[in-house]
């Protein structure tokens, strides 16, 4: 199967949702989106739209917000 470019932002999603510690299934279930869309975004066979991407970015920031609240004094 041929990998097409999506920009690199299979690569960005992995990172920050291994940071967060989150398998791809949790991802798809806190973001409402397709396990096997999702991976196939992330290996880079499926080029996402923005939009997309965007959205699955904003949950994951959410997350990151909420952490970082929780451990500021």
């Amino acid at each position: 199967m041929e990998t097409i470019q999506n920009n690199g932002y299979g690569a960005v999603l992995r990172a920050l949702r291994e940071e967060l510690g989150w398998g791809r299934r949790e991802l798809a279930r806190r973001a409402l989106i397709g396990y096997r869309y999702l991976r196939r975004v992330e290996c880079g066979r499926t080029a996402a739209s923005r939009q997309w991407v965007t959205h699955v970015m904003s949950v994951m920031a959410a997350e990151l917000r909420a952490r970082s609240l929780a451990v500021a004094p």
